[in-house]
């Protein structure tokens, strides 16, 4: 089971600077976990009762979510995790993932290459219509599709379509035609560049920010800020019989040990959690019977790193970044921020992931680390390396780069803590002027989804926020869009993964865990079905049409 289905790839920038990491800091959350801290992995966090034979009808869901997007706007609104479980109920997205996760059609009816992966149809269903009334047809998501291709937000992510390359063949038919071959095209359709809005939303004056209309199962009710947001059933869903729930209630509740309790007193029916001590816990009362709960722990989750701007000094030199890298004890991080819950990571996969590989990624070695220091400050009039790291102020985060900065010390680094809203610290990273910032990213079910990240295409992108240039990294990926056969993607991931180990741009701390919690008469959640009536792949951002309340 992979649950680590993520956000879009033009999105994780809202979500990353640690924003959701996880340490002792937040130990609070009640009482200590009935199960032992022994290591990660451990856990055991798959709790979902057998859904009972009679479905009901009804009711209201409240839904305890850590975040929220600053608007709906699938092309200009930074969604964040959280922001998919909403927008999932509001809109549909042209692909989501089967069992093997694999994007199959969703909102589209069909979705298929020519020969050699540069033209895709997407060929939409008859009679489906948005929440206003208006027909879901090629002209609307061509439109759709258009407005990412000029998004200051997700326009990277489109870089491999022509600019003219979008065009309707009829009605109910969309070509999207690229520049070189895009054989995992279909990925991309099933995160935000995917989710279909109306027309009439586009056409509104603010975007249709505060005012989303999709052709989803609830239809926008009302949104009140960092607070709660409403969405009722759509009476003319056009997936038979469903939603079952009558509405939804997404309550905003950022601290995490509020929005446990609020879980255990009954307030709230479900929840996300993206914190350690309380994923054990839970996991613990789960194992007792007395919650339900299935988490992203046997699939590719996501990475909690430092990222480093390679454009200026001092990590435009190779050796400052072999010296964070050897100087950075990711095992004792793990253990005293995390309780060992979150195993120490060397690069994207972890590995129980298909695409994991040993690399030359280098291992913690004080010695090795004082040794390269001795050479920069030789190099540099005997200067030491220093450098500023961007985080945020939440306490948790503050312990995490607390003790990395310790860490740093004992090899003679000297690091200053830049603490920062998360807004100011975005537009750092997007524009690169900042030397170091943390960061939570990955977790998709194929790299190539992810790779605007980690390779400089389309060249100078925003979202190559440590703006490394690999020309080797650039070759692999086109290499593996150019075929569908998995085991010569995985080879060409692999390389990727070595040229990493090598740019160090990425300074790997941990592998994240993360959980959905809900109440044991709360149905339909961990497993749910395509149109086609196959099962869908488990996610931690729920698709909640066919939930249901006993």
């Amino acid at each position: 089971m992979r649950a680590g289905v993520r956000s879009a790839a033009a999105l994780a920038v809202a979500l990353g600077m640690l924003a959701a990491g996880c340490s002792k800091a937040s130990e609070n959350t009640g009482n200590e976990s009935t199960l032992d801290t022994t290591a990660a992995g451990s856990l055991q966090l798959d709790w979902v009762l057998e859904q009972p034979v009679e479905v009901q009808s009804g009711g209201k869901l409240a839904f305890g979510l850590n975040a929220e997007s600053d608007g709906w706007n699938v092309t200009s609104s930074r969604w964040a995790g959280s922001a998919y479980i909403v927008g999932s109920a509001i809109f549909d997205p042209l692909a989501a993932y089967n069992t093997e996760y694999e994007p199959q059609p969703y909102l589209a009816e069909s979705i298929t290459p020519n020969d050699d992966f540069t033209v895709w149809t997407i060929g939409l269903r008859s009679g489906v219509n948005f929440q206003d009334g208006t027909a879901v047809n090629s002209a609307a998501v061509v439109k759709n599709l258009k407005a990412h291709q000029v998004s200051l937000l997700t326009a990277p992510t489109m870089d491999y379509i022509l600019p003219d390359g979008i065009t309707a063949k009829d009605d109910l038919t969309v070509e999207v035609a690229m520049r070189l071959p895009w054989s995992t095209f279909p990925h991309l359709l099933t995160v935000q560049p995917g989710y279909v809005m109306a027309p009439s939303m586009m056409d509104a004056p603010d975007g249709g920010v505060r005012n989303p209309v999709g052709s989803g199962p609830f239809t926008f009710e009302r949104w009140v800020t960092d607070s709660e947001l409403t969405v009722d059933k759509n009476p003319n869903y056009w997936r038979e019989g469903l939603p079952l729930l009558d509405n939804i209630e997404f309550q905003v509740i950022k601290d995490v040990q509020t929005r446990g309790r609020a879980l255990e007193t009954g307030a709230i029916d479900i929840m996300e959690s993206g914190d350690a001590i309380q994923i054990a816990r839970f996991a613990g009362l789960a194992a007792k019977g007395d919650v339900q709960m299935y988490g992203d722990d046997n699939g590719e989750n996501s990475e909690t790193f430092i990222a480093l701007n390679t454009t200026q000094p001092p990590f435009n030199d190779p050796l400052a970044r072999q010296i964070l890298a050897y100087g950075t004890d990711t095992k004792a991080l793990s253990q005293a921020a995390y309780d060992g819950y979150f195993p120490p990571a060397d690069g994207m996969f972890a590995e129980n992931s298909p695409y994991y590989i040993e690399t030359d990624y280098p291992e913690y070695d004080l010695a090795k680390a004082t040794e390269l220091h001795e050479q920069w400050k030789a190099a540099h009039n005997g200067e030491p390396l220093a450098f500023k790291a961007n985080i945020t102020p939440t306490p948790e985060i503050q312990n995490i780069a607390q003790t990395l900065q310790q860490q740093a010390n004992l090899a003679g680094v000297e690091v200053t803590l830049n603490t920062m809203d998360q807004p100011k610290l975005i537009v750092d990273a997007v524009s690169r002027t900042y030397e170091a910032t943390g960061f939570i990213l990955f977790g998709a079910p194929t790299p190539d989804r992810e790779s605007v990240f980690f390779m400089n295409e389309p060249e100078g992108s925003f979202l190559n926020i440590t703006g490394i240039d690999n020309p080797n990294i650039v070759a692999a990926m086109e290499t593996a869009r150019a075929t569908d056969d998995k085991a010569a993607q995985i080879e060409q991931y692999k390389v990727v993964q070595q040229e990493m180990a090598k740019d160090l741009n990425f300074i790997w701390l941990v592998h994240n865990l993360s959980a959905i919690i809900f109440q044991n008469n709360v149905f339909g959640v961990a497993d749910t079905t395509l149109p086609d009536g196959a099962a869908g792949g488990r996610t931690i951002t729920p698709f909640l049409t066919e939930a249901w309340i006993q």
